[in-house]
C-alpha cells in the first residue's frame, strides 16, 4: 500500500509541475499536463519484457501518427472519409512495426503512443490543418515533456520503494504486491 501511496503521490507532483512549468514549456501543457504525465507513468508502471519496449512502442505510435497527420494535410480531404482512412493507415502502420520487433515491443504501448499525440495535436488540427508544419512539432515535444515527467516519477517511486521496507519488513507479513504487476500483464504475451 504504500508503494501505492508514494507512486501517486509522485505522480501527481509530476502533474502539478506539468501545469505550473506550461508557461515555460508551452500552453498546450495546461491543457494536456495531466493526460501526458498519466500516460507515461503507465508506459513506466506497465513495463513489458524489456525496460525499453513500452517506452519504444509509445514512440513509434507517436510517430506514425503524426506522419498520419501529415498525410493527412497533404494528401487526404478533410472530410470523415480522410480521416477513417488516416485512422486506418495510422493503426496498422503501428502494428506491423510492432510485429517486426519480434514481440520485444508490446502493441498496447504503440496504441497508447497513437492516442497521446492524437490528444496532444487533434484540436488543434482541426482548427488549422494548414499549420500542420508549424503547429504539430510543439504537440509533438510538448506530449513528451508530459510523458517524460509521468516516466520518471513513476520509475523513481518504483526504484525508491524497492529498495525501502525489504529491512523493515517483518516475516510474519505478507509482502506488498509489485506495483507493476497489476499491468505488467498487458505487456506479457499480448505483443
Amino acid at each position: 500500500m504504500r508503494k501505492v501511496l508514494m507512486t501517486g503521490a509522485l505522480i501527481g507532483l509530476a502533474a502539478a509541475a506539468a501545469i505550473l512549468l506550461s508557461g515555460v514549456l508551452g500552453q498546450s501543457l495546461q491543457h494536456l499536463g495531466v493526460l501526458a504525465v498519466v500516460l507515461g507513468a503507465v508506459i513506466a508502471l506497465a513495463a513489458g519484457r524489456t525496460w525499453w519496449g513500452a517506452p519504444a512502442g509509445l514512440g513509434i505510435g507517436m510517430l506514425v501518427a503524426w506522419v498520419g497527420y501529415g498525410l493527412r494535410a497533404l494528401l487526404l480531404p478533410d472530410a470523415t472519409a480522410g480521416r477513417a482512412v488516416a485512422a486506418l493507415l495510422v493503426i496498422l502502420v503501428t502494428t506491423v512495426v510492432v510485429a517486426l520487433a519480434g514481440g520485444r515491443i508490446p502493441l498496447w504501448s504503440g496504441l497508447l503512443g497513437v492516442a497521446a499525440m492524437i490528444a496532444g495535436y487533434e484540436q488543434s488540427y482541426k482548427e488549422a490543418p494548414s499549420a500542420f508544419l508549424s503547429e504539430s512539432p510543439a504537440a509533438f515535444t510538448t506530449m513528451l515533456v508530459g510523458l517524460g515527467l509521468g516516466y520518471l516519477a513513476a520509475t523513481l517511486a518504483h526504484q525508491f520503494m524497492s529498495g525501502q521496507g525489504e529491512t523493515h519488513r517483518r516475516a510474519d507479513v505478507t509482502p506488498e504486491p509489485e506495483l507493476d504487476g497489476d499491468l505488467a500483464i498487458l505487456g506479457e504475451g499480448r505483443s
